[in-house]
């Protein structure tokens, strides 16, 4: 599956079991998930995401938010 074709069901499963992982950089980036489900447009993980109220203001290895990923994505 890619992650831009989850389903919400399965964001939700997704996160109940990377939840403690939320806020820690994934990538050598410094990506956070949010991060990624923002680059990858995957609208059900953003969603699924916010619900558990990550920081919205972590940065990657370059200063960059999700919402600049989301920006570059193409998805305002």
């Amino acid at each position: 599956m890619q992650m831009n074709q989850c389903s919400p069901h399965e964001a939700i499963a997704f996160l109940a079991q990377v939840h403690p992982l939320l806020d820690h950089p994934l990538t050598p980036s410094r990506q956070t998930l949010l991060m990624l489900a923002a680059s990858n447009s995957s609208i059900n993980l953003l969603k699924a995401t916010l619900a558990r109220k990550p920081s919205i203001n972590m940065t990657d290895s370059i200063g960059r938010t999700a919402m600049h990923y989301a920006a570059a994505a193409g998805n305002l």
